[in-house]
Formats: C-alpha cells, structure tokens, sequence
C-alpha cells in the first residue's frame, strides 16, 4: 500500500516505484511541475525579490505557499514556519488551501536584513523565551528581527541567544515599598516641591520608578545624594579624614564599615561616612598613643611629610640604613633619631 503524492489516497501499488494512484494525478503534478518552472524561467532576468513580486501581473493578490517561497527564495517548510511564529498571515480560502498576499511579501522583502551578532552560548528556546520575557509572538519577532538576530534551527526547535534576549527585554524593576520613596514623600518630608524633587532626581540621574500615577524615587540614591556641600563638611567625613581623626589604616577602617552596613554619600572622587555612625564604630576604640612614642618616633605617613622626601626613596633609605621600625596602634613607627640621621635633622 502507498498514498498518492497528488492527491493523497491511499492505494495499491501495480509496481515497485509507483507513486501516483492513476494516470490523471500523475499528468496533474506533472503539469505542476512545468507551470513552476515556466513562472520561475520568466521571472528569472528580475534581480531581486522585491522585483519579482512586482513584476506579477496585476490582477495577481494571493499566492499559495509553493509560488511565496519561489518568490522569497526559501522552502515551503519555512514559509510554515514563518506563518506559525506570526510573521507571516495567510488568507483561508478553503478547508485545505490558504493563500499568502503579494503585498505582504513585498513588504517582506523591503526589511533590511541585518547580519546575525547574536550570541548562542546560552540558547534558549522560543516558548521559554516568550514565557521569561512576557512578550507577544509579534513584538518579540519585530524585536528581533530589527536587531538582526537569527535563531538556530536545532532537530525542528528554534533557540534564541538568551543574552542578547536580555538586552532587548531588559526585566522591569521590582516594587518593593521599602526600597522607594513617593514625590509626594520626599516634598513633604523635606519642604520642596513636588518639581524640585523630580527636577533633582533627574538632575543627579537617579532611579525611578512609576506605578500608576506616581513616580517613585530609589530610596538608597536619594540619600546618597541628598546633601548639600556644607551638610558633608560638618556632619561627614572623608576616607582620609575618618582614618587620620581614629587613627586606623584603611583596610581595617573598610573592614568595620561594611560589616557594620553604614551608609555613606559618594560626591565626586570623594566617599562621605556620617561621623555619629562612625563614633559608634570607633569611638570607644580611639587609641590613646603614649607621649614617649610621638616623643621617639615618627609614623610613615607624616615621616614623608617631615622631611620632604618621596615614598619610594623612604622606603629604600630605611631598609639600606636598617632604621629602627615597630607597628602600632594600626601605624608603623621609625626611630626619630635614625630619620635625623638618614635625611638630615628636622628643624
């Protein structure tokens, strides 16, 4: 038993490599095959697609899927294909025949394509991705189609580059009350009004966030940037200064901060650290350095500063001359005397 490749009965073979039922579906395909060629053959001097289908006759406004993918150059598979993912949209003419307009192909071809950049190294399919990004079939395909992405045809199952998928439908803000504040909020709280508030968000290009009627302003970058530059001189303190007043060196003074999760305002190059919280942190821990080591000794830092000389040619003098050192209260201290000596007496 075999099914006729015409007309699709079912029937029984007279010989091994009969594939039609009679002899009017052979003549039928038969003669499909030549009217194919013929359209192709006369259409074969028009250069492009876009040509092609313009050069149709006029009274020409629906196409079968055979004659659209001679005209876009592809297989009938990928008419299919196209027709299911949404891109293209057929005209039902019958139970069994659907017909594709002219005009659609024709815009088709007047897309710009774009060669593939995307990047495969996480494939995800299709229904995940529609799924992961919330989008319809329609505008995900219009998104990737402008951005030049191809999918990769695995065993019948498109995958998408799930990393270029994330550039193009970036995931919204989660809202989280805690996390933001209202304009509303902020004018009342602070006095302004509602357009300074705005006008200072995007001033300062914070994030924000609208649900509804109301924006909604990030609650850390609000107070990082809400001060103003006498606020940060009395109230704050820079890095340098925090670690000069307690007297502790950088890698400790980072170490209290961030397990501690003090806030703190960035301003340029500088990093500001509330004093009160600082005072909480190290207050009670400010060393008390006993007068006969200021009296003897001279920290590495202000030593640069005393006599006038460079880190690098500091360090290498000290080592040569084997200059008295000791680390403490978060310092290293050098012997006075032996500085004198080595760089000349400080006056």
């Amino acid at each position: 038993m075999s099914v006729c490749r015409c007309c699709g009965k079912v029937f029984e073979r007279k010989f091994g490599r009969q594939v039609f039922c009679s002899e009017d579906c052979r003549n039928k395909a038969d003669n499909d095959v030549r009217r194919a060629k013929r359209r192709l053959e006369s259409l074969a001097s028009v250069q492009s697609q876009s040509e092609l289908i313009s050069s149709l006759p006029s009274e020409t406004k629906f196409v079968s899927i055979k004659d659209a993918a001679a005209l876009l150059g592809v297989s009938r598979p990928t008419i299919y294909r196209r027709i299911e993912a949404g891109e293209l949209h057929p005209f039902k003419v019958s139970t069994k025949t659907i017909r594709i307009a002219v005009e659609e192909l024709l815009r088709d071809c007047e897309i710009e394509q774009v060669p593939n950049s995307g990047d495969f190294s996480i494939p995800i399919k299709l229904e995940a991705a529609l799924e992961l990004y919330q989008v319809s079939r329609t505008k995900f395909f219009n998104a990737v189609r402008k951005a030049g992405i191809r999918p990769k045809h695995i065993r019948k199952v498109d995958y998408f580059p799930k990393k270029d998928l994330d550039r193009l439908f970036p995931a919204p803000l989660k809202y989280n009350p805690d996390e933001w504040y209202t304009v509303e909020e902020l004018a009342a709280s602070t006095g302004m009004t509602a357009k300074y508030v705005r006008d200072f968000a995007r001033k300062h290009n914070l994030k924000k966030l609208r649900v509804g009627q109301n924006v909604l302003i990030n609650r850390r970058d609000w107070n990082l940037n809400r001060f103003t530059k006498g606020q940060l001189e009395e109230d704050f303190f820079t890095v340098d200064q925090a670690k000069k007043h307690y007297h502790i060196g950088q890698e400790h003074f980072y170490e209290a901060v961030n397990a501690a999760g003090v806030e703190r305002h960035r301003d340029g190059v500088f990093v500001y650290f509330r004093k009160a919280d600082l005072e909480k942190l190290f207050g009670e821990d400010v060393p008390k350095i006993p007068k006969e080591i200021t009296r003897d000794y001279v920290s590495a830092k202000d030593a640069l500063s005393v006599y006038h000389v460079g880190q690098k040619r500091f360090s290498a003098d000290t080592k040569a001359f084997k200059v008295e050192k000791m680390k403490a209260y978060g310092h290293m201290w050098y012997r006075r005397e032996d500085l004198d000596r080595v760089f000349g007496k400080h006056k």
